[in-house]
């Protein structure tokens, strides 16, 4: 039977990630997710607000694709999630009342707490694969 539901093309982390699921659920427990894993692009822009580009793909499968790491003025790290610029129907840029340029999210959260703790989790895997970008880093 597990031949008819797996395909030929089924790597061998795919069978193993799918019968670990089913063998977890078959004894009551959840299945075992896969990490969340982030890749770190480096680029800096003239300000050197933008530190590089992340692409983000999570335990569920979503991939976000886009993101920015940035540094504060103040050199805390943080996450902006992908977002694209608004414009009037000829083109110009949709101005707010202070001046800057108005964006709209492209991915965004429910609340502040879920944001915050999924960004602290995306940062926490860079501090791993990329400690450096850390350094002097507020914390």
């Amino acid at each position: 039977m597990a031949e008819t539901l797996i395909s030929r093309k089924t790597s061998a982390s795919q069978l193993h990630t799918r019968l670990s699921a089913s063998t977890a659920l078959a004894f009551g427990g959840k299945p075992r997710l896969p990490p969340l894993q982030v890749t770190f692009r480096p680029w800096q822009n003239e300000a050197k607000t933008v530190l590089g580009f992340l692409r983000i793909e999570c335990p569920s499968g979503l991939i976000i694709d886009g993101a920015k790491l940035m540094i504060g003025p103040r050199g805390a790290r943080w996450v902006a999630m992908p977002a694209t610029k608004q414009l009037h129907p000829d083109g110009k840029p949709v101005l707010l009342a202070n001046g800057r340029q108005a964006w709209s999210a492209s991915v965004d959260f429910r609340d502040r707490e879920t944001r915050e703790r999924f960004q602290e989790k995306v940062l926490e895997v860079l501090r791993r694969q990329h400690p450096t970008l850390f350094v002097g880093c507020a914390p």
